[in-house]
């Protein structure tokens, strides 16, 4: 659809062009013809024609581009917002998974190269989280998530966010607010966690 527009509106730019020059230069007779209506020259010259042509390709330019890119923008944006959308019910998931202790819908959302960086600065595998919330060694007991802006940039898309919650980890309380980042690449036709930070509001 996008390329039968931009050619319709590349060859009315075209014959536009031709009337204006024609008219502007007192050049434009008109007869019929087998085709319709056809233009003819008559020799006729004017100043000022080229400076005018001069413009009128450069508005005919302006217009072409725009017919012809703006569809192909909407639907890019369009995309990106579904994506947005796609990647903040992951990161819901990941929560509801947490606190119903469900490794096995984690291991799906979290890649196997995934890395978290927690707030003191200890590096954690996905085999470590999934065997400390399996063991019981990290709990989520309620988790309020606040507002998430997401960048999706091709193949990759990175959410900050934050959070209040209610939680644990080896018996110490890490209940509070927290804000954090996570990093999700587009592997085999599905989006998956492979990278985490996180640090505690004081």
């Amino acid at each position: 659809m996008a390329s039968w527009r931009c050619a319709a509106w590349a060859s009315w730019v075209r014959l536009e062009q031709q009337s204006i020059i024609l008219s502007l230069a007192g050049r434009t007779t008109y007869s019929s013809g087998s085709s319709g209506l056809e233009l003819h020259d008559t020799g006729v010259n004017m100043p000022g024609v080229k400076e005018k042509y001069t413009m009128t390709r450069f508005l005919g330019g302006v217009l072409l581009v725009a017919t012809c890119f703006s569809p192909t923008y909407g639907q890019a944006k369009s995309q990106a917002s579904g994506t947005a959308d796609a990647i903040k019910q992951l990161e819901r998931d990941w929560v509801n998974a947490q606190k119903a202790g469900d490794v096995a819908k984690l291991g799906q959302i979290l890649a196997d190269d995934w890395m978290g960086l927690g707030f003191d600065g200890t590096k954690t595998t996905k085999k470590q989280s999934l065997d400390n919330i399996k063991s019981g060694a990290n709990k989520l007991e309620s988790f309020e998530i606040g507002p998430m802006d997401v960048q999706v940039i091709g193949t990759t898309a990175i959410v900050q966010g934050s959070d209040t919650e209610k939680s644990s980890f080896k018996g110490k309380d890490t209940s509070g607010k927290w804000v954090w980042m996570d990093v999700f690449v587009m592997r085999d036709g599905k989006w998956q966690a492979v990278r985490s930070q996180s640090a505690m509001v004081k």
